[in-house]
Formats: C-alpha cells, structure tokens, sequence
C-alpha cells in the first residue's frame, strides 16, 4: 500500500522473484486501480476487474480453497485507494482489527501488510486516512531510500516524526529501509579505474549488473529480519 512511485510494485516484483528463487511459487494479485503494475509482468496475475471491465472478487480467485494453491503465498499490489483496501476483506473490516481474526485467518493465511513512504512529509499526512486505520502488528512500514523526494540522512525524518507514524510504531508496526537502486561504490571504483587506463573499457551492461547485484544483495540484508511475515522462510 501507498502512494504513486512509491515503490509498491517494484518491491512486490523483488518479493515475488525471492520466493522463487526459494523454490516457492507464489500467487500474485494486481490490484492497482491507476496505471497497473503487477500485471505488466505477470500475465497471470489475478486482476480487480475482468475483461469485461466489471469490477470481480479477485482476492476470492486467489484465495480459493483449492488443492493448486494450497500452502502458497500471495503477493498483492494494491493501489492507494481506500475503497480497494476495504474490498480487501469480504466484510469490509479485517484490515482495521488490529487482533486479526477475519475469513483470511479461517482459511489459514496470515496477513503482512506493507505500506510505501517517499522521503516527504505529504507521504506521512496521506497515511492517517490511508494506511493507519489498516495498521496491525504485521505491518511494515517502508521507507524507499530510492523514491523521489529529500536526499540525504534526514530524508526520513518528518515521516518518523509524524505523529500518525509514531503511533503506528507504538502500536507494533515496524520500519524497514528499502534500498536506493542507483549509484554505489563498486560501480564507481570501475569508473575510476577505466579513466585512469586500469580498465581497458567501460562495459556498461557490467556497471548494470553489479548495480542490480547490490540492490538485491542490499534488499536481502534489508528485510531479512522479516523473512517469516513475508513468507522467505
């Protein structure tokens, strides 16, 4: 959950590779109402409406109680719509219980909420109606080093500091950095090195890769600590 850009679908597809990469293959959900975004990668993704255009009870598809999805997980990218959040839950409440017992827990699933931060205050004010009333103590709230927004080590600060945030916090939420996919060190050193003829040439795609590698060895470390919650063993 979250704002546009804030990095929700980008960590879904990080998440949903993870899983796979452990051998676990999981059931993945587009529920974002804007522009899509699981979809764009996975054509089989579960959709909020059909073909048709109707809206459908895809959390209902995913969820089904059949032997092909039995002991999976599910990744859902939703959008930043509260109406959404609600039809989450067939009774239209699950998400605001903060001692879960809602239809997902009787047919044995768990819930982890994530909810996205950019480094700006607008973020942290669109959360009181948006995110913290869907607060529990299996919500992480992440702050994407790599959204736009302040640059630097106080980036985060007003959102921390945000009331709302605190309370969250106090309540059991807990705080996850997502890591910046963008510049690092490894990346600059081979740039050195080729200006000063170490390198014989700059290999782009090499830069690419390692910068990919970093980011994903960085994602690891980053939300290891919530392996269980996000179904990573």
């Amino acid at each position: 959950m979250g704002r546009g850009k804030s990095g929700k679908t980008l960590w879904a597809r990080w998440l949903t590779e993870a899983m796979r990469a452990r051998g676990v293959n999981p059931g993945v959900v587009d529920a974002d109402t804007d522009d899509g975004g699981l979809c764009r990668y996975e054509e089989d993704a579960a959709r909020l409406r059909g073909d048709d255009g109707e809206e459908v009870e895809w959390w209902n598809a995913v969820l089904a109680d059949s032997e092909d999805r039995s002991g999976r997980p599910v990744v859902a990218d939703c959008s930043h719509n509260p109406g959404l959040l609600d039809r989450v839950h067939t009774d239209k409440t699950g998400f605001r219980d903060r001692d879960f017992r809602g239809p997902y827990a009787e047919i044995g699933f768990e819930v982890t909420k994530a909810y996205f931060f950019a480094p700006d205050a607008g973020d942290a004010d669109a959360f009181v109606t948006n995110g913290a009333p869907f607060t529990t103590t299996n919500t992480l709230l992440v702050l994407n080093e790599g959204a736009p927004g302040e640059r630097g080590e106080r980036q985060f600060d007003s959102v921390l500091a945000h009331p709302a945030v605190r309370k969250a916090i106090e309540h059991g939420a807990h705080v996850a950095r997502m890591p910046r996919l963008g510049e690092n060190h490894r990346e600059i050193e081979r740039l050195i090195g080729f200006a000063k003829g170490e390198v014989q040439r700059p290999d782009v795609l090499a830069f690419q890769r390692v910068r990919t590698r970093t980011w994903l060895e960085r994602m690891e470390a980053g939300f290891l600590p919530f392996s269980r919650e996000l179904g990573l063993g």
